[in-house]
């Protein structure tokens, strides 16, 4: 039994760890929108500036700029932002921090392909931009966007050149979850510890904690609940490192270190539900999953409300959750559990197939397999 309980929390882990600590975001399917910059009141300061006069734009152009941006953001607008920063960069191509926030922006809506887009011409120029000199956040950035985009041996190559020339804690996290991906648990430990070792030894010094924050500081006027700053995230993938190997006495511990700012991001009660899952206490695990579905339906909160079904042993709730799940990201785990389900009911023997045939074409190799096996089942029923 408790090889079974960990063997479904091992799932439930890895199930995070493909969504990312900073994602929880709405999926990024969305079409591109069509964005009318003369609908609005700082149209002119865009019209009238010159790429041919003007590399370097003067402040109150950046004033202005950031000003329509902040509107933007303030009212979730997140696509016509992009639009508008492109919109902006047919004439300004060399406006470094608007690039930057391009990227943040392209990150946070999972158009990771995008983003590696623009971080690679940033990291290509490695020259300054007007308000702050080049730094390590460029390859950060682009280490976070190649790890969310499936590129993990690129990201671990990346990362590796960064811990060893210019070393944060944030390096060392992010490396962490390379090595999570790679099923490596024991580096990925090991990195951890050393990012929080870099964390309290070295960036108590204001420039080094800077650096390791600017990170962060981009993305707040996103949504400051779900990006963690160095310290939480560190803590946070302690705690979750914790329970993938069964040490539960240690998690309370860590979650201790997250800050209380965080506790409704959805990382994070995802995580508190997770563990109280693990330690087999259902009902405090459902509190936190219904928190998390109400204020972050996009994330997978939905596919832990079907594991704790399962151990009720209430399938047709558990079903439910499941399609809840797939209705806000197409996820093949999530469509090799259902197809796994209807595969045992003859009359969804179709809809299994259905599900089954597109994990073929979409999943992990791990996953094409298990799908091989559910249609060979059913196969061999008709």
């Amino acid at each position: 039994m408790i090889y079974r309980n960990l063997k479904f929390i091992s799932i439930l882990c890895l199930q995070l760890l493909v969504v990312g600590i900073c994602i929880g975001c709405i999926s990024s399917k969305t079409e591109e929108v069509t964005y009318n910059l003369e609908s609005y009141s700082n149209f002119n300061f865009l019209k009238d500036l010159s790429s041919d006069n003007l590399k370097t734009p003067k402040l109150k152009v950046v004033m202005d700029l950031s000003a329509e941006l902040q509107k933007l953001l303030d009212t979730k607008k997140y696509d016509e932002a992009i639009v508008f920063l492109k919109t902006y960069l047919k004439d300004h191509p060399q406006d470094i921090d608007t690039k930057y926030k391009l990227a943040y922006l392209l990150y946070f809506r999972e158009r990771f392909s995008e983003g590696i887009e623009v971080i690679s011409w940033l990291l290509e120029q490695k020259i300054e931009s007007f308000s702050s000199k080049y730094d390590q956040k460029y390859e950060l950035l682009y280490a976070d966007l190649l790890i969310e985009d499936g590129q993990i041996d690129k990201a671990y190559q990346v990362l590796k050149e960064l811990v060893r020339e210019h070393p944060c804690s944030r390096a060392y996290t992010f490396l962490a979850k390379v090595y999570m991906k790679q099923h490596k648990y024991d580096a990925s430990l090991y990195a951890i510890k050393r990012a929080l070792d870099r964390y309290y030894s070295y960036e108590s010094e204001q420039k080094e904690l800077e650096t390791s924050e600017d990170f962060v500081d981009n993305f707040k006027a996103i949504d400051d609940s779900k990006i963690l700053d160095s310290k939480s995230e560190i803590y946070f993938w302690m705690s979750y490192l914790s329970i993938y190997n069964g040490e539960f006495e240690k998690v309370q511990t860590y979650l201790d270190g997250i800050s209380n700012k965080y506790k409704m991001s959805p990382s994070v009660l995802y995580l508190y539900g997770l563990y109280q899952f693990s330690i087999n206490q259902f009902d405090e695990s459902f509190k936190y999953v219904s928190d998390l579905n109400k204020l972050h339906p996009s994330f997978r909160g939905f596919y832990l409300e079907s594991k704790i079904y399962e151990k009720k042993k209430d399938q047709d709730h558990q079903v439910l959750s499941l399609q809840r799940s797939l209705e806000y990201k197409d996820d093949s785990g999530v469509k090799l559990e259902l197809a796994s389900i209807y595969s045992l009911d003859p009359d969804k023997h179709y809809e299994a197939y259905i599900l089954a045939n597109d994990v073929q074409q979409k999943g992990s190799i791990d996953q094409q397999h298990e799908a091989k096996v559910i249609i060979s089942k059913l196969d061999n029923k008709k």
